[in-house]
């Protein structure tokens, strides 16, 4: 895993120093259900202060570099959920509800 974790981005870094539990969207810009679930996770974030929230533009991939190669990101938008401890990994792919994808924020913060 060496070469992938080469070229990973500072905020992910970050985040695992800091031990912070992760959601990571990787999403295309103008698609709809990449809109959609854009603007749920932005609308999530302020009420999980706890969480980093990566957002990653699949038409930048200089800003998250060999990322999405490590978690095997397939077809945006997905979103990745990584635990505080790094041993839980969930993985949604495709469009998630805002009320859908707030349970599952819950469910990040108490490792269910």
């Amino acid at each position: 895993m060496g070469e992938a974790t080469a070229n990973l981005p500072k905020n992910f870094k970050d985040a695992v120093t800091q031990k912070r539990a992760m959601v990571i969207l990787f999403y295309v810009p103008g698609q709809v259900d990449d809109s959609k679930v854009l603007a749920s996770i932005q609308a999530l974030a302020p009420s999980f202060p706890k969480y980093a929230f990566l957002l990653y533009n699949t038409q930048d991939p200089v800003s998250y570099g060999s990322l999405a190669t490590l978690l095997n990101v397939n077809y945006p938008p997905e979103v990745v959920l990584i635990s505080s401890d790094l041993q839980s990994v969930k993985v949604l792919t495709g469009y998630q509800d805002q009320g859908s994808l707030n349970q599952y924020l819950v469910n990040l913060g108490t490792g269910a």
